[in-house]
């Protein structure tokens, strides 16, 4: 009996040495990775433009007067462009205008400060502009205002706009009555509707500019 269990035992050894191997499992070849998709651009600053267009209201692009110091009785031109209105006025003396134009005109015998009105069904927009009769020719040593803008010029209450302004050959620069340095900036948070106004003076003349903050 135990010769017959050993002759089996030494049969399955056998038999186990002698069968063919199995095939190895097949090693999966690696996947090539997923694209990965760019990230979005980062969206830009917004414009005035921009601004106006999200709470679609009429955008003053453009509005001038040249020059914006001389004498009495000499020619001068306004110049102005609209976007997003059709019902435009411009006081005083001008009236209601198209969107985008200009006029010629002789200028008045004292300082005037022009004001440009454009309104659509969800509101209207301020914009100034002021032509300064000092007495003096255009191209003589006055001070000039070179610049005087809201950035932007239209926002909700709340918000803040930044006034900035250079002006040059000015022995004085005052903002709304304040003295200021020739070129700066000054942020602002009106609770409505603020037209600003800055005067710039020489011994040689004096020159004023307004720009108006619209809350929407």
């Amino acid at each position: 009996m135990k010769t017959a269990i050993f002759v089996l035992f030494i049969s399955l050894i056998i038999f186990a040495a002698c069968a063919p191997a199995q095939p190895a499992a097949p090693v999966p070849e690696p996947s090539s990775p997923a694209p990965v998709s760019p990230a979005p651009a980062a969206p830009g600053p917004l414009t005035e433009e921009d601004i106006a267009d999200s709470y679609d209201l009429p955008y003053v692009a453009l509005f001038s007067v040249q020059p914006v110091n001389t004498i009495a009785n000499y020619p001068a031109v306004l110049k102005w462009d609209v976007k997003n209105s059709s019902d435009i006025i411009i006081e005083p003396n001008v009236g209601i205008v198209q969107p985008a134009g200009s006029k010629d005109f002789t200028t008045p015998m004292g300082t005037t400060t022009y004001k440009l009105t454009a309104a659509n069904a969800q509101g209207s927009v301020v914009a100034t502009t002021t032509l300064t009769i000092s007495g003096a020719l255009p191209g003589r040593d006055i001070p000039v205002i070179r610049q005087f803008t809201a950035s932007p010029h239209i926002i909700k209450k709340g918000e803040s706009s930044i006034l900035a302004w250079k002006t040059i050959a000015a022995s004085s620069v005052t903002l709304d009555g304040k003295s200021v340095e020739a070129e700066g900036s000054m942020q602002v948070s009106p609770a409505e509707t603020s037209t600003y106004n800055l005067v710039a003076t020489s011994s040689d003349g004096t020159q004023y500019q307004s720009v108006t903050v619209n809350i929407k």
